[in-house]
């Protein structure tokens, strides 16, 4: 599907706003020209790339005029879940009218620390089919992914 947007700046994820001190590693998705949805990851205590972080959406049905309130996608406890990574598939016959696809990363302890084994990253997704009312359950695949 092709279409082009006329971009209008507007600040979707203001630290400070939605319950959360910090907001990083944007993303943003357009199922149509009009329906949009962009995620972060929502921080609660500070900027640090390590602590209690969630996956947030804010979506527009106006081609980016007025946004949803901040919904949490992915939350992972006291600790990470981050790095948002959306992906439509418009191609299955089974979705015809698509399924976005939204992957992402839990961890346990800092990059640091897992790099040095004192930690676990894990690998996930969920889908919507209504342009992101509603979330499936979490899908880890980290075995398809990491090799011990």
């Amino acid at each position: 599907m092709a279409f082009s947007l006329k971009a209008q700046e507007q600040v979707l994820f203001a630290s400070g706003e939605h319950g959360y001190a910090c907001f990083r590693i944007p993303a943003l998705v357009a199922l149509s020209p009009a329906h949009l949805i962009a995620f972060a990851e929502g921080r609660k205590d500070n900027c640090a790339d390590f602590g209690d972080v969630d996956i947030v959406m804010r979506s527009s049905e106006d081609g980016g005029k007025t946004w949803s309130k901040a919904k949490v996608v992915a939350d992972y406890g006291v600790l990470q879940a981050g790095n948002p990574t959306p992906i439509m598939d418009n191609l299955d016959p089974e979705y015809p009218k698509g399924r976005l696809f939204l992957f992402y990363n839990t961890g346990t302890a800092s990059e640091q620390e897992t790099r040095e084994g004192k930690g676990r990253r894990r690998a996930y997704y969920v889908t919507t089919v209504d342009q992101g009312k509603t979330w499936s359950e979490p899908v880890e695949f980290t075995q398809q992914v990491h090799f011990d």
